[in-house]
């Protein structure tokens, strides 16, 4: 990648990259929409957009005019033209890069988002286990003090939960040397740390997802047996080493005295099942959304029921075709094994889609959801540039 930003040409392109940094860097940060929303207008201007037009993005433009549209009619908001542009401007985003940038390019373009994207958070937490320790039992920290707690856990659990792909992606090897490889471990560690840090219980299931999917991939039985010896290993130190065993310790029974507090264990996905299923029966009887009702739950816990949730089954449909036209073409990369690129991608979307099936993506993160969007839309044009013989 630095042998790109080196080329004299690909101005623009350079441009949005450095904006994109100072995006992901800004991710929790008071006034990122206003940030987000330059980034989408300078790539629509920039960016070829007719070229890279496919049924993902025919499909994501639909989602965005009928939620921005009704949203518009029932609850107006500033961020109605960020709705609008963002998701589009993303997925050809994400095209462009793969099509200007070298595969060496792309995996660091790859490792370096899942790093600068959780890089704040990943200070906030260093200094947080400085000054309460290990364990936070407030689930708060910075300038998200006074927030809600599982508010609060949410966001940073989403920001650092794209690390959790850098352990198994770690040990699926690319062709060619590359540094920042290493990036991936360090990523992985931090995003472990938070989610100690703040007893979050969905960023431990999206490390599972990463680390299966990734294995069933990778198709390397070297790779299978150093995660097998990883399992083993933590298990000896567990229990043979007493100030490790006094940590894990320490650690569960703090996520026991969570469930214990919440009233609502892993049998109900944290009280999300029922939330569900009754959002699941409104779609149909209030196809318009039901968010106006007095003293419902303030989210559903999954990005496309919370969607249907503010404007109701159109672009619920809408949401859910795009999402299994977008991972249909990534999935399809799935028969070539052994690349780190894939592992990468296919990473990046199991804890994505994970994340998303149990928290409120669009109401407390969105920029999450674009970066999904850029991710199907790197897919795409890789899955295309390997057809027509280019990497």
């Amino acid at each position: 990648m630095w042998s790109f930003v080196k080329k004299k040409e690909n101005l623009f392109l350079k441009l949005l990259l450095l904006l994109y940094a100072v995006m992901l860097y800004m991710s929790i940060s008071v006034g990122i929409s206003y940030v987000m929303m330059v980034f989408s207008v300078l790539v629509l201007f920039l960016v070829p957009t007719y070229r890279l037009l496919d049924r993902t993005c025919t499909f994501l433009i639909l989602f965005s005019l009928s939620f921005a549209l009704i949203l518009l009619a029932r609850e107006p908001s500033i961020k109605i033209p960020l709705y609008i542009i963002a998701p589009v401007a993303f997925y050809v985003f994400g095209r462009h890069v793969t099509e200007k940038l070298s595969y060496k390019g792309m995996v660091e373009f790859i490792i370096l988002t899942i790093l600068v994207f959780a890089l704040n958070t990943y200070i906030i937490t260093l200094f947080d286990v400085q000054e309460v320790g290990l364990v936070n039992p407030y689930r708060r920290m910075g300038e998200f003090e006074s927030a809600d707690s599982a508010l609060a856990a949410t966001l940073f659990g989403l920001n650092v939960s794209l690390g959790f792909v850098g352990l198994p992606a770690f040990f699926i090897k690319p062709p060619i040397k590359i540094r920042l490889y290493y990036l991936l471990l360090l990523s992985f560690a931090l995003s472990l740390l938070t989610v100690v840090h703040l007893i979050n219980r969905t960023g431990i299931v999206v490390f599972l997802m990463c680390s299966l999917i990734l294995l069933f991939y990778s198709s390397n039985r070297q790779a299978a047996r150093v995660i097998v010896v990883i399992a083993v290993l933590t298990i000896i130190i567990m229990s043979f080493i007493p100030s490790v065993h006094s940590f894990f310790k320490d650690v569960g029974e703090a996520y026991s005295a969570r469930e214990e507090l919440d009233d609502v264990g892993v049998g109900t996905l944290g009280g999300r099942l029922d939330r569900w299923v009754d959002a699941f029966q409104r779609i149909f009887t209030n196809p318009f959304g039901w968010n106006e009702i007095n003293n419902y739950y303030k989210y559903v816990h999954n990005m496309w029921l919370d969607i249907a949730r503010r404007a109701g089954i159109i672009p619920f449909i809408f949401m859910v075709v795009a999402s299994f036209v977008g991972t249909k073409k990534t999935l399809r990369l799935y028969r070539y094994k052994s690349n780190s690129l894939i592992a990468l991608l296919i990473g990046l979307l199991a804890a994505m889609f994970t994340s998303a099936l149990v928290e409120p993506v669009m109401d407390g993160f969105e920029l999450y959801f674009y970066l999904m969007c850029m991710v199907w839309g790197i897919a795409a044009q890789y899955y295309s540039s390997i057809i027509n013989n280019r990497y």
